[in-house]
């Protein structure tokens, strides 16, 4: 892997990381309204709000995010480095680094960052650079 930052394709990372952190938002946001809408059927009614926010600060829940974080990383680093001619790994590790980037500040604008949230920038480095690795092998020809 040469680290020459004339390989990376910006505008595709700059994609990359678009696509990886509405991934990142919009699959929990759907669990959880699935989860509120079939605690309210069971209910027949309205869910208590309550129920839904201790479902959604749950530790499966937090599970469940990091490794969203590190697919979407991956999907992510993989549009970006199928773009480019060379330095495929490095494509895919600035998707990692630039969603950390946008995921810190924005953990930092909500009330700060815990440990789930520094799990996830880890998971999206090492999905991103994984995504980078799989488009890079791609391209090697086959014996």
């Amino acid at each position: 892997m040469s680290f020459k930052l004339s390989n990376i394709k910006w505008g595709w990372v700059v994609l990359g990381v678009v696509l990886t952190v509405v991934i990142a938002i919009v699959v929990p946001i759907l669990i959880n309204v699935g989860y509120g809408v079939v605690l309210g059927f069971q209910l027949r009614g309205s869910p208590p709000t309550e129920r839904i926010n201790e479902f959604a600060r749950s530790t499966p829940v937090a599970i469940v995010g990091v490794l969203v974080m590190a697919v979407s990383a991956l999907i992510g680093g993989r549009v970006a480095a199928r773009r480019a001619e060379a330095g495929q790994q490095l494509n895919g590790l600035a998707v990692g680094i630039g969603t950390v980037v946008v995921w810190l500040v924005l953990g930092l604008l909500t009330g700060g960052i815990g440990l789930w949230g520094l799990l996830s920038c880890v998971a999206a480095i090492v999905g991103g650079w994984l995504g980078g690795l799989l488009a890079a092998r791609r391209t090697e020809p086959e014996f």
